[in-house]
């Protein structure tokens, strides 16, 4: 028996009369109530005729959780009372639930694990949104129909789904009223203002990973084809997932880490629409892989649009002769190509151009066949029979001599590597030099009128010994 059915009725009627009523156990049905924190159909049936003698006293109409429009007829005595056991009532309404609650909401729908409980967890972390009224009030917003739609069923709501209308297309929302699930999904991770408030991923069984990660690339993800002279087909696959968080990116990158997928995380930046999230991305093979595992089965929910390119990406590489990591692999088994004695002889480029292949391709196979770089040969230059004299003196002395310009000059010593000739610096010439070393430097800056910094640099810069180590020897 499904318990979807009889749970919305518990504490509006007896245990026993449900149990009846759907043809299970009054035991069973006590369970449930009091897992669910759902006070007896008894006690709400006292709190509320206890209202009702209060209100009869004073001659106020009383109607069970409507507004306390009569409260201002009654009198003092009957007022506190009144308070007093209103405030059960409202206790008693919040966990019962609201009249929507109680309509066939789906409330244990998170209770137990399953494809479909991970794939909505992850929609509704990205897209969906918990607030709390009278009641907590969960909400998922999506551009694409069948997912709302699809959500909107699983969960039973009793409420319609709205259209909204956005600045770049038209986007769906559904409603759905549940205490239980709110709090459930709040026990998830799933929390209110998450884009204000810093959050991690929900923790989900390992065997749940893929419905998860194809939840959150359904929310805030994307599965697009970018333009690409670099790639076969000029089409590049590439799979990202962008958050306000980057604990959220980069528990999501361990998570594609645990299924074998190498990705690229980037810290927090801002876009193009002027906010600053982070992203993860995964492409080429790996991209490939990621997808290959996301939609190897048909029937499963997903966003069509994101579905339908990987499809056309399939479509594409399967005419140019299978996917990446087949072409690989293909060409691995067998590497004798017809161009492969061409490795090395000419640029890695220009040899891509001529092969019809991919530029990194070619820099692969050379590399791994220890070929090295190619490298235009230069011409070999003759010595001319003034080669000796260049870079001894200037281009204008060899010019002189030699009877050859000194362009012409110029031009073979720089192919030659030959430094240009550079007189050596003279040494200055001072008048009191020969008195360094005979007096002390303080003296002889004096009478040099210099410094006795400079007078001691430029004695040991001569070479000569300093007045005190000439005494010293004669002694």
């Amino acid at each position: 028996m499904d318990t979807n059915l009889w749970i919305p009725l518990l504490g509006t009627m007896t245990d026993a009369a449900i149990a009846r009523k759907f043809g299970v156990h009054a035991e069973t049905v006590r369970k449930s109530r009091l897992a669910l924190n759902i006070p007896s159909f008894a006690t709400t049936r006292k709190i509320a005729r206890t209202i009702n003698n209060i209100c009869t006293k004073c001659n106020v109409t009383f109607q069970y959780g409507a507004r306390r429009d009569g409260r201002k007829n009654l009198c003092l005595n009957c007022r506190r009372q009144y308070d007093r056991e209103y405030k059960n009532a409202r206790y008693i309404r919040k966990t019962v639930g609201t009249p929507q609650e109680r309509s066939g909401v789906n409330h244990t729908f998170f209770d137990t694990w399953t494809p479909n409980s991970a794939y909505a967890l992850g929609l509704l972390f990205t897209d969906g949104c918990i607030q709390k009224k009278s009641s907590w009030e969960i909400s998922f917003v999506n551009t694409e129909y069948t997912l709302v739609q699809w959500l909107h069923k699983i969960l039973k709501s009793n409420r319609k789904i709205t259209k909204v209308i956005t600045q770049t297309k038209p986007a769906y929302t559904c409603f759905i009223t549940s205490t239980y699930l709110g709090e459930k999904l709040l026990s998830l991770g799933v929390i209110p203002r998450k884009s204000k408030i810093e959050c991690s991923l929900p923790t989900v069984p390992r065997g749940l990973y893929l419905d998860f990660i194809r939840g959150l690339i359904d929310g805030d993800g994307c599965v697009s084809l970018h333009k690409s002279k670099k790639c076969v087909g000029g089409k590049q696959l590439t799979v990202s997932f962008v958050d306000v968080w980057d604990c959220v990116c980069l528990r999501f990158q361990e998570m594609l880490k645990e299924l074998g997928i190498s990705s690229h995380f980037f810290p927090k930046r801002k876009t193009n629409k002027g906010d600053r999230v982070s992203a993860v991305t995964v492409g080429g093979k790996q991209a490939e892989l990621l997808c290959a595992m996301l939609y190897a089965d048909n029937n499963k929910i997903c966003h069509q649009k994101k579905r339908a390119n990987w499809e056309s990406y399939v479509t594409m590489r399967k005419s140019l002769g299978g996917m990446i990591g087949e072409y690989v692999q293909r060409y691995r088994t067998t590497p004798n190509y017809p161009w492969l004695h061409l490795l090395g002889t000419m640029n890695d480029r220009d040899l891509a151009k001529f092969a019809g292949v991919c530029f990194s391709r070619i820099s692969q196979l050379r590399i791994e066949r220890g070929i090295p770089v190619y490298k235009p040969v230069t011409k070999t230059i003759k010595f001319r029979s003034w080669h000796n004299l260049v870079g001894t003196m200037t281009d204008v002395e060899v010019s002189k001599k030699t009877g050859v310009s000194k362009a012409n000059i110029c031009v073979y010593r720089k192919k030659m590597g030959i430094p240009r000739f550079k007189l050596p610096p003279k040494k200055k010439e001072y008048s009191w030099l020969h008195l360094a070393g005979i007096i002390p430097d303080k003296q002889l800056a004096k009478i040099a009128n210099v410094t006795y910094g400079r007078v001691s640099a430029i004695r040991i810069e001569r070479g000569i010994p300093s007045y005190r180590s000439t005494l010293k020897k004669a002694a």
